[in-house]
């Protein structure tokens, strides 16, 4: 469908999934009598990246359907325009109605009255997308551990149900370099260095679902030393290995 309205000159343009959606957005502004434009996309994904240009300085509205393509697609095409609207918001549909609802189904539902489209949307419109809502829920949903900690024989004894533990001293030495760097002052830096079957990637994996600890499968010195400027310094070793 495209852009419709584009002669208007208007502030606002209204981006829509489908092109049936587009038609319903468009007879919608009409009976209220407002100044609008209308893009429709074919899909939720297909936003193309050199349209992007033509919403500089517009106030976007995208209304994407109510489904998880809907939640990604529309996440993609405000990262898109972002960069050349002057605002983009983003409609979030109540979660009791139908997966795969949109906008030609609402206008239906309200036997076409102009009137309460605009009044759901102007209610539901919010100036982040839906998938950040979800990613926020999905967070507060992850459990995390509390409560008092284990004494270092009964860290040990479970390690031992499960592994045939030659040197117990790497629990004290990974453990205690983590709690170590909860404490105020410069970063401990640890590398942990053993032969094959040594419990190396089997201590370090029990802790990557502990609070305040990210893994990664891979580091590189400004990953190590961001954050780490103490006091208009880097107190680690890192930038002195580089290379080494």
């Amino acid at each position: 469908m495209g852009l419709v309205g584009i002669t208007k000159k208007s502030d606002t343009v209204w981006l829509l999934e489908g092109e049936w959606d587009g038609m319903a957005m468009s007879e919608v502004l009409d009976k209220t009598h407002a100044e609008d434009s209308v893009y429709a996309v074919c899909g939720a994904g297909s936003f193309p990246k050199d349209a992007a240009e033509l919403f500089h300085g517009k106030i976007v509205n995208i209304i994407f359907d109510h489904d998880e393509a809907g939640i990604k697609g529309e996440s993609r095409t405000g990262n898109l325009i972002a960069g050349h609207a002057s605002k983009v918001r983003y409609l979030h549909w109540t979660k009791t109605l139908p997966e795969g609802f949109d906008l030609r189904d609402m206008y239906r539902e309200v036997q076409n009255s102009a009137l309460k489209v605009m009044a759901f949307i102007h209610a539901n419109m919010k100036d982040h997308p839906r998938a950040e809502v979800e990613k926020k829920e999905s967070e507060d949903a992850v459990e995390m551990p509390t409560g008092p900690g284990l004494a270092p024989d009964t860290v040990l004894r479970e390690f031992r149900k499960w592994l045939h533990v030659r040197e117990p001293n790497i629990l004290s030495v990974i453990f205690g370099a983590i709690m170590a760097n909860r404490l105020n002052g410069d970063p401990l830096w640890l590398f942990v260095v053993g032969p094959p079957g040594s419990m190396k990637t089997e201590v370090l994996m029990s802790t990557v679902e502990s609070p305040l600890i990210m893994s990664t499968t891979s580091l590189t010195v400004p990953a190590l030393i961001s954050g780490a400027n103490t006091m208009g310094g880097d107190p680690s070793l890192i930038p002195k290995l580089d290379g080494k």
